[in-house]
């Protein structure tokens, strides 16, 4: 496989890497290992994506949307999405929660990479949604989110299938500015990287702040 790309797209490079690893993995063990199901008839992946239900055939990764839905689909648009997903089918575990939630600081290296985190996935939420119940409200909905006891806002939803994630505001006023945390069930710090929690939430961000507008 050829792996020269122009110098302004070398995320294409870790791309090109995944791919041509799914290209030689195991369908079925893929499937055995994450839970997610593998149909032989049609050769294909079907898995759950913020509650949206996503086809990826094997071996080539074409992956599409099923269903009616109209709105934009990340999985479909955003090649960091595609990353993190081929690296999920490639290296990710099916692991059970035990009905926590955790703190990007309890993820194994979350305390070395907390202020990239802090500066790029909760500032951005804050920057976004502070202040703004409507904008949050709509975000909630692109989510498919229920409201949670946290902060004066806060939205939790399923990333996929038994892997949560919640956003939490807290309101600004006179002497304190808007505020905000992410929380993930227990089991993100067994299945997915530092890097991976912060690349998910930001192609996260990405999708709901197209809806806030």
């Amino acid at each position: 496989m050829d792996f020269s790309y122009p110098k302004d797209s070398l995320e294409q490079m870790p791309y090109a890497y995944y791919l041509e690893e799914y290209r030689l993995s195991n369908p079925h063990e893929i499937s055995n290992r994450t839970q997610i199901p593998y149909y032989d008839t049609i050769h294909a992946f079907r898995l759950r994506f913020l509650e949206r239900l996503y086809e990826v055939s094997y071996p080539d990764f074409l992956v599409r949307r099923l269903g009616t839905q109209s709105d934009e689909s990340p999985l479909e648009n955003n090649i960091y999405a595609k990353i993190w997903l081929l690296r999920y089918l490639l290296e990710g575990d099916a692991v059970t929660t035990a009905g926590n939630m955790i703190s990007y600081r309890d993820i194994p290296w979350g305390d070395t990479y907390y202020p990239q985190f802090s500066a790029r996935c909760i500032r951005r939420l804050v920057d976004t949604f502070g202040n703004r119940p409507d904008a949050f409200s709509k975000a909630m909905e692109y989510l498919y989110g229920v409201p949670a006891a946290y902060g004066n806002q806060s939205c939790q939803f399923e990333l996929i299938p038994g892997y949560s994630i919640c956003l939490i505001l807290w309101n600004g006023d006179s002497e304190y500015a808007p505020s905000g945390q992410i929380l993930f069930s227990d089991n993100f710090s067994s299945a997915f990287t530092a890097e991976d929690v912060v690349q998910i939430c930001e192609i996260i961000l990405d999708a709901v702040n197209r809806e806030a507008d």
